[in-house]
């Protein structure tokens, strides 16, 4: 039987129940878990999912602007730091690195792909292990640059329909996982925004925090991060129409 619904077509070497199972590993949480041997240099599953520009739990990045979504199988597999698997995002499979033996978990190495974790966590893949936490290649527990970037890019924004007129998004803070974080990064991107007006009136002037492509920016201008409710965002250097009006 398939991993996958039957919405996806069937494809070349998808894994299947009679080579895996999803199994509860405890504090490390659901895994797959071989239920037949492979060998070093066999390909031992390839997988698919839902392209996407958001980092979630159960995504790897493809590239530096998409990812792939899999809640249903590829997205199960743990991390280890000594895996026994790599991982061709190009080809989306996993090869095995050495012997793998039936009861075993298939496991492979997040920070190989991801340059930012949706959540890092502190590694438990064995008790000999020091790695502290995991979080990517380009993550940083003592980057503030680097932990805005991951905050900004893991949660949810809503397009703002109410104002379509002024094309932008939204972020609700009672949406976000963490409380503490969305008022970290509220107070982030207070002490980090520059001041700039809203064109094309400049009758309004706001604090802007730019991050690549996009400015971001406070709902309430006056009150304390603590108290905020959302943060905006919008396409850095889109000009408005002269006829707008707010």
């Amino acid at each position: 039987m398939r991993f996958y619904p039957h919405e996806f077509p069937d494809f070349f070497n998808e894994p299947t129940t009679d080579k895996f199972e999803i199994c509860d590993y405890e504090e490390r949480g659901l895994g797959v878990t071989a239920l037949v041997d492979f060998y070093k240099g066999q390909e031992v599953f390839r997988f698919t999912g839902i392209a996407t520009t958001k980092i979630t739990q159960y995504s790897l990045q493809l590239n530096d602007k998409l990812h792939i979504h899999d809640p249903w199988f590829m997205g199960r597999i743990l991390h280890s730091c000594d895996p026994n698997c790599s991982v061709d995002m190009d080809e989306r499979s996993f090869t095995a690195l050495r012997d793998i033996k039936n009861g075993e978990a298939v496991t492979m190495d997040y920070n190989s792909t991801e340059a930012v974790l949706f959540k890092p966590f502190e590694c438990q893949c064995s008790e000999e292990c020091k790695t502290g936490i995991v979080g990517g290649y380009q993550f940083n527990d003592g980057n503030d640059e680097a932990k805005i970037s991951r905050l900004l890019h893991q949660n949810d924004w809503r397009f703002a329909k109410t104002l379509k007129h002024i094309p932008h998004f939204y972020s609700r803070g009672r949406e976000w996982d963490n409380w503490d974080d969305f008022v970290w990064a509220c107070d982030y991107i207070q002490k980090n925004s520059t001041q700039g007006t809203f064109n094309p009136t400049g009758k309004y002037r706001y604090n802007y925090f730019h991050l690549g492509k996009w400015k971001y920016w406070v709902m309430e201008r006056d009150k304390p991060a603590d108290q905020q409710i959302l943060i905006n965002r919008a396409v850095d250097g889109y000009t408005y129409d002269a006829s707008v009006k707010v």
